[in-house]
């Protein structure tokens, strides 16, 4: 902290804070920081700058795991369109598929925001690319 940013972290401050991003807890972050408990969620829940670098460096993290999660959903499309095809599976696959499509964050009849236009173009089109082909009633299949 400087007199010239208030907001600026001191050194303690960012062992706590890369202490806290690590997952570990408060305690400890405190620990490893050489404060009390006390002092470290006071910065946690009270300290402007150290908030903002907190909830900035998580806003990071969960952008980084949705950007390898859409990343990760061709591959995962693709393993379900080969179950389908499998007599065996092919039922657990098709209820998968439908439960997910049940959790998306959109609905067909929403008016929505751009951002989930964007997404639903993005599905749209992650779909078309990966449909499978259409299932034909087998003897086996129950």
């Amino acid at each position: 902290m400087t007199a010239d940013d208030p907001d600026a972290l001191t050194e303690q401050q960012v062992r706590a804070l890369d202490a806290l991003l690590e997952g570990r807890s408060v305690t400890e972050a405190a620990r490893i920081a050489g404060v009390t408990r006390q002092t470290a969620s006071g910065w946690k829940h009270n300290h402007a700058g150290f908030r903002a670098a907190y909830n900035g460096a998580l806003h990071d993290a969960i952008g980084n795991a949705g950007v390898r999660l859409v990343n990760l959903l061709p591959a995962a499309l693709d393993v379900l369109a080969a179950d389908l095809q499998q007599p065996l599976s092919r039922r657990t696959a098709a209820r998968e598929i439908i439960a997910a499509v049940g959790k998306l964050p959109f609905s067909p009849g929403d008016a929505g925001s751009v951002r989930r236009d964007q997404q639903r173009a993005t599905l749209a089109a992650l779909v078309r690319r990966h449909r499978p082909p259409v299932l034909d009633d087998e003897a086996g299949d129950e």
